[in-house]
């Protein structure tokens, strides 16, 4: 369908505006994809190059029984305001995707993630091989099979 502009010229500048606007909506999205699958067409981008998000495991965590990705949920309760994150799948498809109703409370479940990585992964130890890894990544010449250990 075509729109003559001639006879309605309003139309024709609110057309331009907001097709110039879904345009560079376009590019802005093609670009975004571009970059989180690393420039390959019809990639899957992966949950580390995720767009940022205001909450630490949306994005990456999964849930337990489906796989699925965690989502946050926001719930108002009188004067206060609760955070928690719940399985994506079951909130939107229902049970017969997932069985898993539960919701962890976001400020305990966001600590207990903190603390165990900086438990397991903030030692000197792992972060010295870490470094070490990385430069042997970094080193020119060297062959990635021989570096795998």
């Amino acid at each position: 369908m075509e729109i003559d502009t001639a006879r309605r010229p309003s139309c024709a500048s609110s057309t331009t505006r907001s097709g110039t606007a879904a345009h560079r909506r376009l590019e802005e999205a093609r670009a975004s994809y571009l970059w989180s699958t690393n420039g390959k067409r019809n990639g899957r981008a992966s949950a580390v190059k995720a767009i940022d998000s205001n909450y630490l495991l949306t994005g990456f965590a999964q849930c337990a029984v489906c796989s699925g990705s965690l989502m946050a949920r926001s719930c108002d309760y009188g004067s206060t305001r609760k955070f928690g994150y719940l399985c994506g799948y079951h909130h939107q498809r229902g049970r017969t995707v997932c069985v898993n109703g539960l919701e962890a409370l976001m400020e305990a479940t966001d600590h207990a993630v903190l603390a165990s990585l900086e438990r397991d992964l903030l030692r000197r130890e792992v972060v010295e091989r870490a470094i070490e890894f990385a430069i042997d990544e970094l080193r020119p010449g060297s062959d990635p099979a021989e570096r795998r250990h």
